[in-house]
């Protein structure tokens, strides 16, 4: 379903600053200097061999059977193993296939580390195509969304993977869930990276199935423009990588609204002046009314050389305009914002524009939990 917010209005996505500039691959650099492109890589271990995780799953009959089958390591192996502690490790992989075949979470709570929880969750919400079952990005930061390449796999749609927060990760993501997106792993800056994403796409190969989303090219990607003009005439600065966009908007689900937030608003010192070197970045969080009334909450303003402009501390009359939100995970997203933001020593006139999709749907009782104690309901209120 679309949501026309009117004439102001939405938009909010808590977005990475880690955007990852494209870099040549080292083999390409090797073969102009005349090296062994080997000889600058970082040594890995070899990458093991893919098999056939729809088949794994597939033959899981219980997770002693799993261990049984499994628990042969080479006593040098055994000696790492040993070493770090993990004396539970094939018990843990094992179940990560009993929850993927029952398809349910709840049976990755038995994992003793975190980090094979999540993994173990996020392979179930995948090989079920259930999105709301992927893990947070950050599991105390809600409003972060759920981890995107998770959720690309679930919904079968590779535009989402572009909102994978590297290139490793979105280039394994399109090669599991696109039919020719095997190709992109060769683009990668690294032959560790390659074989690593040709692997994960090998093994996902028969426990995905190509949806026609997954199949078909991707659309137009995420596009969005800064323009920014200083008072007495000051020539304007123009940018279209100002704003971060291409990794999606999360929508927070609100009792009074929706929210989302353009670009990533920043921690740190207002005083401070950004680098020269550095580009020009805009961000702004939007809250919408269920009637449809929009109100810029937050907005940050960083130009090279300058302090940041925040507002409310910084006088501000800028406004937003939205004209398509459509409230679905892959939905689109179309809003511009224009006005002025200073202070005593300087303004700027802003105008930001922006197309870009949903990545995730968050409701208010995933931003608001239960208090531990029941004193709160889902909205923080007293009952």
């Amino acid at each position: 379903m679309a949501i026309f917010c009117g004439s102001q209005a939405c938009d909010d996505r808590p977005s990475s600053s880690r955007g990852d500039a494209a870099a040549a691959p080292i083999a390409s650099l090797a073969r102009i200097a005349g090296f062994d492109a080997g000889e600058v890589e970082p040594t890995v271990d070899p990458t093991s061999s893919a098999g056939d995780l729809k088949a794994d799953i597939d033959a899981f009959i219980s997770v002693d059977a799993c261990v049984a089958a499994r628990a042969h390591v080479d006593p040098l192996v055994g000696d790492a193993l040993e070493a770090i502690g993990y004396d539970t490790l094939f018990q843990d992989t094992c179940r990560v296939l009993g929850a993927a075949k029952s398809r349910d979470p709840r049976l990755c709570d038995k994992i003793a580390v975190s980090a094979m929880r999540i993994h173990c969750r996020a392979v179930v919400a995948q090989i079920a195509g259930d999105a709301n079952a992927c893990p947070w990005l950050l599991p105390d930061k809600t409003a972060l969304g759920r981890d995107p390449m998770c959720l690309a796999i679930a919904l079968r749609d590779v535009r989402m993977c572009s909102a994978a927060s590297d290139a490793l990760s979105r280039a394994t993501c399109a090669a599991i869930v696109h039919a020719g997106g095997v190709a992109g792993c060769s683009s990668l800056g690294s032959h560790a990276d390659q074989a690593r994403c040709a692997r994960e796409a090998e093994r996902w190969r028969a426990a995905v199935e190509h949806s026609s989303a997954g199949t078909s090219p991707p659309e137009e990607p995420a596009v969005g423009k800064l323009v920014v003009e200083g008072a007495g005439g000051t020539a304007p600065i123009e940018s279209d990588s100002a704003l971060d966009v291409t990794r999606g908007v999360v929508l927070l689900e609100k009792p009074d609204g929706i929210r989302l937030v353009l670009g990533s608003i920043q921690d740190g010192s207002d005083f401070l002046a950004s680098s020269l070197h550095s580009g020009p970045t805009f961000a702004a969080q939007i809250d919408v009314s269920g009637r449809g009334e929009a109100r810029i909450d937050q907005a940050e303003l960083l130009l090279p050389g300058h302090p940041s402009l925040r507002a409310p501390i910084a006088h501000s009359t800028l406004k937003a305009k939205v004209e398509k939100c459509e409230r679905t995970r892959g939905g689109e997203v179309k809003l511009s914002i224009d006005g002025v933001l200073g202070d005593a020593s300087a303004s700027w006139r802003v105008h930001a524009a922006a197309t870009t999709f949903v990545r995730d749907i968050v409701n208010a009782a995933a931003l608001y939990p239960p208090s531990p104690s029941g004193d709160f309901g889902a909205d923080r209120g007293m009952r």
